[in-house]
């Protein structure tokens, strides 16, 4: 898959270069202190490091944690399809989600499911249960994923 993207990224640099310059806004590898006092960019960018982090440990450790509570193969693998079969809809239903709950309301809603599954995994010690909560995790990804 590495070897098939190397043409399109390599046309997709050829076709920046032949662009137009113009004025760009500061960038953060440019002027990072012009950036982060902007204070929505400086909160969004907290809120988007403390959401990957969740997802990256909770992803990571995942199937190490169900297999530790005695969970046969078959669960772990059955909680890893629930969330990506859930993952794409919700990709898809996005822009409908964007409309629907404007702005902050759709960022709480987002929020409150992203953490929601690493909150049941430290709760909850039956598999099945943690087969169930992968719904949320699902959803959850995907809104993060899609939504920033």
């Amino acid at each position: 898959m590495f070897w098939i993207m190397v043409r399109p990224l390599a046309l997709a640099a050829a076709a920046h270069g032949c662009l137009r310059g113009r004025s760009a806004p500061p960038s953060l590898r440019r002027a990072p202190r012009t950036v982060l006092r902007h204070r929505p960019i400086a909160i969004f960018l907290v809120g988007s490091l403390a959401a990957w982090t969740a997802i990256s440990a909770q992803t990571s450790f995942f199937s190490i944690y169900l297999r530790s509570l005695g969970a046969p193969s078959s669960v772990v693998g059955w909680t890893w399809a629930i969330a990506a079969m859930l993952e794409v809809p919700t990709m898809f239903l996005f822009p409908w989600l964007a409309r629907r709950f404007r702005g902050r309301t759709l960022d709480r809603r987002r929020a409150v499911i992203t953490f929601a599954a690493p909150g049941c995994n430290a709760v909850f010690t039956v598999p099945a249960l943690l087969l169930a909560c992968s719904l949320a995790e699902g959803a959850g990804y995907a809104l993060v994923l899609i939504g920033e």
